[in-house]
């Protein structure tokens, strides 16, 4: 299992053609990713408090959902519901996704 990931110059895609597959048939494909330059990679995963500690420094948390009406990824603490296409640095944690918005 792998712990956590931070990307540099990231950039959020979501395949259409995948998505509408995925929403037709009912279920889950690979179709949505982030993509951007390797900074490191560790097999311990954050604390909670280090977490927090990088919302404090202007991380958000990241979404994506395969919603008809959320089509894109998004913020889903400071700017809920706000999409996000790029970030200058992402963190992906276990099962979170933090992005450093400019």
């Amino acid at each position: 299992m792998l712990g956590c990931v931070k990307l540099t110059n990231a950039v959020f895609e979501v395949e259409r053609k995948g998505r509408e597959r995925a929403i037709a048939q009912g279920r889950k494909n690979v179709h949505a990713y982030v993509v951007g330059i390797l900074q490191f990679l560790q097999w311990e995963q954050l604390t909670n408090e280090a977490v927090r500690s990088l919302i404090g420094l202007g991380y958000q948390r990241v979404t994506y959902n395969l919603h008809p009406d959320h089509p894109l990824f998004y913020c889903k603490d400071v700017m809920p519901y706000t999409p996000i296409t790029t970030a200058k640095a992402v963190i992906l944690n276990n099962k979170i996704a933090l992005a450093l918005v400019e």
